[in-house]
């Protein structure tokens, strides 16, 4: 919880003796406040309304940081332009509980903060809680366009090799990481697996993707075999009969982000594969599928991209791929890797 000893917080809004006579101060909290309930209202998905609360609140933390006060006084365009300046100095993982790295933010993460700012001044200039135009004066700083990495079959061994030797939850962890591989998944999606979600007989799974949309995901013999071993296995009783998640914590409760965020912190460490994270086992199950003779179109509806323009960087990075041995469409099918 941020907190600021300039402005009581909990107050609609407050009046300054050096301000414009009938000129009204509020509190950024309740600004928040306002703006996620339309967000609620427009009926946006939880993972959006997360969006905007954590960047609302990163913001804050800023205000709090350079001891500047909780009020619309503080929106600005001077200061959403040093708002700027401070990401981009920012650490990666500044904000995460036991993460540390000397890495500091992507500009594709900086764009994205800003973003999230820019909407809510905009609703706050709309309904007339601060004097524009500001938002419109807010640039979107360029982002950095990488060149998509992918892992290499030595690379999928090598990290297969590693939660194979794995003591504690060896399955989950190794089904977790070729879900991914196999299926394309996002971070989000994957975590919010249900247990019912799962059609073994059918080598399917049904996905709930961005924008409350689901999909339905095919996979591979592999794969079915590990889910099987995972279920029948490993998995530990729910916590309780409101947890219908697949992955399970040792407790019973259902895994986080944070619980995968920080797997694939020790498979980077252990492995000293550097460029490891969840969404580039997304590339690597993307262009590997068009590499193997799948379609653009038939990529799209098993992602769940809403548009080609993503897509056609696969495309590109597939067409360059050389000596595929298999025109499988199973990732993990056509490689050598024992499940």
């Amino acid at each position: 919880m941020v907190k600021s000893q300039k402005v009581i917080r909990s107050s609609g809004h407050t009046s300054e003796a050096n301000l414009a006579p009938n000129r009204k101060v509020f509190s950024l909290d309740s600004m928040k406040e306002g703006f996620l309930l339309e967000q609620s209202c427009r009926s946006n998905t939880e993972a959006t309304i997360q969006y905007y609360q954590g960047n609302i609140d990163r913001f804050l933390r800023y205000l709090e940081e350079t001891d500047q006060e909780f009020t619309t006084e503080s929106i600005s365009k001077d200061n959403i332009k040093k708002y700027i300046l401070y990401l981009k100095k920012a650490k990666k993982w500044k904000d995460t509980e036991f993460i540390e790295s000397d890495d500091v933010l992507c500009s594709i993460s900086v764009q994205t903060y800003i973003r999230a700012i820019k909407a809510w001044v905009s609703w706050m200039e709309e309904e007339g809680y601060v004097e524009g135009p500001i938002s419109s004066g807010i640039k979107l700083p360029k982002a950095v366009k990488s060149v998509i990495e992918i892992l290499t079959e030595d690379e999928i061994n090598t990290i297969a090799k590693f939660l194979d030797g794995k003591k504690q939850n060896k399955l989950r962890d190794l089904l977790i990481v070729m879900l991914f591989l196999e299926c394309g998944l996002r971070l989000d999606e994957l975590t919010k697996l249900k247990f019912k979600s799962v059609q073994l007989s059918q080598n399917s799974l049904t996905v709930m993707g961005k924008g409350q949309k689901e999909r339905i995901v095919s996979y591979g013999v592999n794969l079915q075999r590990l889910i099987y071993k995972y279920i029948n296995q490993e998995r530990p009783a729910p916590y309780s009969t409101k947890v219908d998640a697949l992955f399970l914590l040792g407790d019973g409760k259902a895994i986080t982000q944070s619980t995968v965020k920080q797997l694939f912190k020790r498979m980077k460490r252990k492995t000293g594969i550097e460029k490891l994270h969840p969404h580039l086992l997304r590339h690597t199950y993307c262009t590997m599928y068009l590499a193997r003779g799948g379609d653009i179109f038939s990529l799209k509806q098993s992602t769940g991209h809403e548009s080609f323009e993503i897509l056609n960087n696969y495309v590109h990075l597939a067409s360059t791929l050389i000596n595929i041995k298999t025109k499988s469409l199973s990732l993990l099918d056509s490689l050598k890797i024992k499940i």
